[in-house]
């Protein structure tokens, strides 16, 4: 025992994980936080939710702080939308209650994270993602964009669809639309 544990000890421990292990972990971590209701939004229970993640490579690879204000004008009539120094938020509450049906947050380094408990039709969705991606060219984020999607049923179990790289614009819509379309996700544990 004393001989394997001289060896591990002077074996090299150069592992570093790759981008989109990197990625998923952060989007793990951040869906840990719908799941547990620590997002600072109060999302009505027992209801399902979208989550979307989306981080541009260059966060990670090239971090950059971006000017998110320009993205305000993003949020539809009955959003309320809170900017502050690190983000630009849009939200829509549920009327005469505490509740929140659906939030989007742009970050200062390009991710962004959209939770929505409405009844979107996934060519709305598809749509939604698609006007992200024109505001992250808007502001002059590049592609690669990795796109995490999660479907939260009204149990709290949590379902990631395949993770989607946008590496061009052309067919980003297409995959989104086939993406969703397949209904075909994993329950995560």
């Amino acid at each position: 025992m004393e001989n394997l544990t001289r060896q591990l000890d002077q074996m090299p421990y150069d592992y570093q994980p790759s981008l989109q292990e990197v990625i998923q972990d952060e989007s793990i971590s951040r869906l840990q936080s719908v799941i547990e209701g620590r997002t600072g939004f109060d999302l009505p229970a027992g209801t399902t939710r979208l989550v979307l993640h989306m981080f541009p490579e260059s966060a990670f690879v090239d971090p950059k702080e971006y000017d998110i204000h320009p993205l305000a004008p993003l949020s539809s009539p009955e959003c309320i939308t809170e900017n502050d120094i690190y983000s630009i938020t849009s939200y829509i509450k549920i009327p005469h209650t505490r509740n929140t049906l659906s939030y989007t947050q742009f970050f200062q380094d390009g991710f962004l994270e959209a939770v929505d408990c409405s009844p979107l039709s996934d060519s709305q969705f598809v749509q939604q993602i698609v006007q992200y991606l024109e505001a992250f060219q808007a502001i002059g984020i590049d592609l690669p964009v990795h796109i995490r999607l999660y479907h939260i049923d009204e149990h709290n179990q949590a379902f990631q669809l395949a993770p989607l790289l946008t590496t061009s614009e052309e067919n980003t819509r297409e995959r989104l639309e086939q993406l969703l379309a397949s209904k075909q996700k994993e329950p995560l544990d």
